[in-house]
Order: structure tokens, then sequence, then C-alpha cells
């Protein structure tokens, strides 16, 4: 999903598979997850950040249909679950269970984490909870508004990383039983006299590191050691490890099964406004080699991943961590 079109795996676009209410500039708009019982049904979470249609949806891509190249149900496509505006922040994690699955969102104008439980009998709300930073349409600077940044669990579920463009890093501890929240940690600087515009956020393999990626202008790949808790350690322990010399946006971060960490970029003309122009910055990903290294050692090597003659600008496709 990109936004507007689903594609099947010959890269057409599916049945069925256009006039989602969602965006093509969402920093993670989609979710894909399985179904519990069925190995050809899976569920398409995304959101409309924007009005008259903001909100949560669902729809269900169903396999088995069309031949075998998949259809979204019609019955089941489109369907809200929240009805109002949120921050562009969609992740999820395996439950305690080892069946069920966490899905969250986060809203705006308050510090509210809406929890949905995934399970064989559907989908439902499991609770709110209330905590961390704000997140704010107007933030106390008056600077900027700002809905985007990036939520990542850590590889174990069992730490939560929220950023914000209006300069909120925020780590949590998350219990995968109850999907509670706990031992907020603010890293970040979120007032009235920053815009620190962060953008993505990663944990390395181990959870002991966090990766944050600041956009334009300052173009930053900064550093949080974990292995102390205290949160004074924390915050003197930040590193610029790497700065991009010429007019970047540095954009949303990903964990990949290799356990090596990938950035995507682009020139911060191409981003805004959205021109779809092809170069060098978009067409490679850089690379964090060793991210459970300390310091510069962690061997960030810039754009050095070539994606093929196809190019990112700002976003990586959002496969959660342990699902």
């Amino acid at each position: 999903l990109n936004g507007s079109m689903v594609w099947d795996y010959n890269n057409v676009g599916m049945q069925n598979g256009s006039g989602f209410f969602n965006d093509y500039s969402t920093t993670q708009g989609a979710l894909i997850l399985p179904f519990h019982d069925d190995s050809l049904k899976y569920y398409l979470f995304y959101f409309d950040p924007f009005p008259p249609d903001y909100g949560f949806y669902f729809s269900v891509v169903d396999l088995n249909l069309n031949y075998g190249f998949g259809s979204i149900i019609s019955g089941l496509k489109n369907i809200k679950l929240l009805n109002f505006f949120l921050s562009e922040k969609l992740t999820a994690v395996k439950h305690g269970n080892g069946r069920d699955r966490w899905v969250l969102v986060h809203g705006m104008d308050n510090n509210t984490f809406y929890k949905f439980i995934v399970t064989n009998g559907g989908i439902g709300l499991h609770d709110t909870q209330n905590i961390g930073s704000f997140h704010f349409i107007i933030p106390p600077s008056g600077l900027a508004g700002g809905i985007q940044g990036e939520m990542e669990f850590s590889q174990d579920g069992t730490k939560l990383g929220v950023v914000n463009v209006t300069g909120i890093i925020d780590i949590f501890d998350f219990d995968r039983c109850t999907g509670q929240l706990s031992n907020w940690l603010e890293l970040g600087d979120d007032s009235s006299l920053v815009n620190l515009n962060y953008y993505g956020c990663s944990f390395s393999p181990n959870g002991k590191i966090l990766y944050i990626s600041s956009g334009y202008p300052d173009n930053e790949i900064i550093q949080f050691d974990l292995n102390n808790d205290i949160i004074d350690s924390i915050i003197l322990s930040k590193q610029i490890i790497w700065q991009a010399t010429t007019q970047k946006f540095l954009g949303q971060l990903q964990l990949a099964p290799d356990n090596k960490i990938y950035l995507a970029s682009g020139d911060a003309n191409e981003i805004w406004p959205p021109t779809g122009v092809t170069s060098f910055y978009n067409q490679y990903l850089s690379v964090i080699n060793n991210p459970d290294t300390v310091g510069f050692g962690c061997n960030l090597s810039s754009h050095s991943f070539y994606l093929g003659g196809n190019n990112c600008m700002l976003g990586l496709p959002n496969h959660p961590n342990y699902t």
C-alpha cells in the first residue's frame, strides 16, 4: 500500500485494491498482519491523517480470490476503528501468549496511546493509556506543527521508542502480556525553544542502543547508549555518529533481518514539495552495519545499498519487530 493502491506479487494493482482512506506522505501509513488461522488472509491497517476522512482503518486481503492473485474483500474494506485525528505512528508486536498481536497508534494534542489486540476472533480496542510527551498539532513553540515521526518496538518487544518532528524522543518499557507502557524516559526536548525535527527511530538488535534520525536542516544520525538505565547517563551518552554534509533529509530507520539498520533519505528539495525526482540520495539506503556497538564502531556506511533503480524518499516498509 502506497497511500492509494495495493499491488499483487506481479506488481499489478490488486482487485479492489484502490480507494483507501490513506495518504502517500504518512510516516507509518500502513501495516500488514496475517490472520491467525488462515495463511492466505491478511489484515491491512492504515490511517488517514487528514480531514474529512481522518481516522484509523483496516481492510482484509484474501489471496484465495481472483485466481490466486488476491483481492480486497468488498465487505471488509475501509472499516473504521477510530474516528479522530492521529499522529503518523503505527506499529505492532506479538502478545506475550505468542499468538495474538498488539497494534498501537498515537493521538494528537494528547499523550494517548490507543492499543488494539488482534486475536483469532478479530480486532478490538484493548485500552487507551495516557503516558509520555504530548504530541501537539501546533506545539508550544509555534515554530512548526507536526504529526510526523516513527514509533518502533525493540526486537524483543519489551521497549517502545517514539519520536516526533517537534523534538520528542520517548522510550517506554512494554509488557507484552498486559499491553501496559511504563518507565517513561524523555530524551528529547519539546520545549518552547526548539524544533529538532526528529523523524526516524530504531533500537539496535540487543535493545541496548537507540538510533534517531534528525531531518533537515540538522541531517544527523544520533545514538543513545541505554546500557545504563539512569536518565541523566542516557542523555549524556548522546552522540552524533553521522551528519550529512549536503542538503539531505534523513527519514525512517528500519532494523532488518540481517541485524543491520537501514536509513532512507532524499535531497531536501525533492522532499517538499514532493517532486518524485530520482537522485543519488534516494536511490541508495545508508546502512548501520554494527548497530550493537556504541560510538563510531557502529560503522554507518552512507548511501551504500543500491535499490536497483528504485527510490524511497523518506519512507521504508513498515515491518514491525517481533510479530
